[in-house]
């Protein structure tokens, strides 16, 4: 008798779930409701610039580096397409370096009050520099669903960027002479440390110190392919671009010799000339993607 009411039972469901399954689809929504938020994380590896308006032809690329976190709200979701925007914070890391010679001259005083005309040479200067920004980017982001778990997707966006930190060090081999028109003396190869003047004749000096620059306002476009594991997670690869639009230099120097009020001496930045500095990059962008939470599909009547 017990068997036979389990038999019953089972063809009791057997039968209810026959009758479900039969139901005319016409008369089904299939309707998916999408939580329309989502953690994006990032780090793209850049060949980085500090692009001078009028000494471009000395600036060299080096590796930098964009990384940071999005917060996405996706406003448009279509059955192959979706839009959103998404607010961030990370960090921005711009490096370059410059070679160049250079010559200097300017009319001046000496301790005595007589006039003396001083040149200074710049041989093999090289230097190099590293920018870094607190970023709080905008974007906007499109998504085209190329398969069930593959999208082509494009942002394009614009970064404020708070200056944490701007170095540079270089080295250079210093000539400087003193020429005095009433004499007709010309002095050089003395270098005489801690004296207000001295004329050293290819004497090597090398500098580690800050660059005094701006804030920075760039904007940035990626294009790249997203790959959804699952209903939660995303993996994420394409191309970056970011572009300064804010001349980073906030005083003019001259780039030779300065110093102290204990007279020591070092060789200002480059990117203090006053020239207008502008940041670039190029290269990868990796990320990865959270749903904050998964499509859910219901079925209901009409």
């Amino acid at each position: 008798m017990k068997q036979l009411k389990i038999s019953i039972a089972t063809i009791l469901l057997m039968i209810m779930s026959m009758g479900i399954m039969a139901q005319d689809p016409a008369n089904q929504i299939v309707d998916y409701k999408l939580n329309p938020y989502a953690l994006k994380m990032h780090i793209s590896p850049l060949i980085s610039n500090l692009k001078s308006d009028t000494y471009n032809d000395e600036a060299k690329s080096k590796l930098g580096f964009n990384l940071g976190a999005d917060l996405m709200y996706y406003y448009l979701t279509e059955s192959k397409i979706r839009a959103s925007v998404s607010l961030g914070l990370g960090f921005s890391n711009y490096r370059s370096s410059y070679s160049l010679s250079d010559e200097h001259s300017f009319f001046t005083t000496d301790v005595d009050g007589d006039d003396v005309l001083i040149t200074e040479i710049l041989d093999n200067m090289t230097e190099s520099q590293s920018l870094i920004f607190l970023d709080i980017p905008i974007k906007f982001g499109f998504w085209y669903s190329l398969s069930s778990k593959l999208d082509a997707y494009l942002s394009v966006g614009a970064t404020y960027g708070f200056n944490l930190k701007a170095k540079y060090s270089n080295e250079a081999f210093f000539t400087r002479t003193g020429y005095y028109d009433e004499w007709n003396v010309l002095i050089e190869d003395v270098d005489v440390e801690g004296a207000p003047y001295f004329y050293p004749t290819n004497k090597k000096m090398t500098t580690d110190d800050v660059i005094i620059i701006k804030n920075n306002i760039s904007l940035e476009t990626a294009l790249g392919i997203e790959y959804r594991l699952n209903a939660k997670l995303s993996l994420m690869a394409g191309i970056k671009y970011m572009f300064g639009l804010t001349d980073l230099t906030d005083e003019k120097n001259s780039f030779f010799v300065k110093h102290d009020e204990t007279y020591h001496y070092s060789l200002n930045s480059v990117l203090g000339r006053g020239d207008k500095i502008t940041s670039s990059s190029f290269g990868l962008e990796l990320g990865i993607q959270f749903n904050i939470s998964e499509f859910t599909k219901m079925l209901s009547s009409k």
